[in-house]
């Protein structure tokens, strides 16, 4: 892997202090952060003058394959929404759906800066499919509702993806 050299960036700093530095990153490992030796062997250097760097942003709750349900009957109160839109069409997706519907929501995410997601829904070794193919970090667990229709086999597969 590469060495990387992002230079005269703004960094954002774990105490809420914004500073101009320079990042050095050895493959997939920030070394340094501050002022970079001269020497540092960089294979590729990139002028972030004027640019926020920044740690990636972390997604703590998502349904990433209803991305492709965006803007569908969303003017409707939650249960009326679930119950007589969202429910009925997730029951026709198939694996390879929910397949692309994540990998769609993941690159919308790296898009924003989002490096980490949670996420809950069906069809959760298609997710992980996308999440190793596309290199994002996830932490994933099969989504349960005591409200819905299929709660009992949402039970009994988060049981069988969690022994995957």
């Amino acid at each position: 892997m590469a060495n990387i050299l992002l230079k005269n960036g703004e960094v954002y700093g774990g105490d809420g202090v914004v500073a101009k530095a320079d990042v050095a990153i050895a493959g997939t490992t920030i070394e340094q952060v501050g002022r970079v030796a001269p020497d540092w062997p960089a294979d590729q250097v990139i002028d972030c003058t004027d640019k926020l760097l920044m740690p990636g942003l972390v997604n703590t709750h998502t349904h990433a394959a209803m991305s492709l349900f965006r803007s569908y009957a969303d003017d409707m109160a939650l249960m009326e929404w679930l119950e007589t839109k969202i429910w009925p069409a997730e029951a026709g997706l198939t694996g390879e759906d929910v397949y692309w519907g994540t990998m769609l929501a993941i690159a919308e995410m790296l898009r924003s800066g989002t490096t980490a997601f949670a996420d809950m829904y069906f069809f959760m070794n298609d997710v992980a499919k996308a999440v190793e193919e596309s290199g994002m970090r996830a932490v994933l667990a099969r989504g349960m509702a005591g409200v819905a229709p299929t709660a009992d086999q949402a039970l009994t597969e988060s049981e069988a993806f969690y022994r995957e």
